[in-house]
């Protein structure tokens, strides 16, 4: 990875390539927190409750919706692991 994921350079890409909510930033958000809770390493694992909660996402359409937009955009990779226990794999991807 040559940048380090950061809030700036995620609002930069936003500001340029727009079509982005505030649900969308706020997940994205979200997982930048996760991913320094754990280490910074990636890929990291989250289960969608924690980044729904983090987020303020309330909808699991939303939440789903949202995740979909990221990849699309290349902001994210994501894997989901179908399990409450071990949680899907996110990779932040270079911005």
């Amino acid at each position: 990875m040559k940048n380090k994921p950061s809030v700036e350079a995620f609002l930069k890409q936003v500001q340029q390539a727009g079509g982005l909510n505030p649900y969308h930033i706020s997940l994205y958000t979200a997982m930048l927190s996760c991913w320094q809770e754990q280490g910074n390493t990636l890929p990291f694992r989250v289960t969608r409750k924690r980044l729904m909660a983090l987020s303020g996402i309330r909808s699991i359409a939303t939440y789903h919706d949202c995740i979909k937009l990221l990849m699309n955009r290349r902001f994210i990779l994501y894997e989901p692991s179908y399990s409450k226990r071990t949680g899907s794999q996110v990779t932040l991807l270079d911005l």
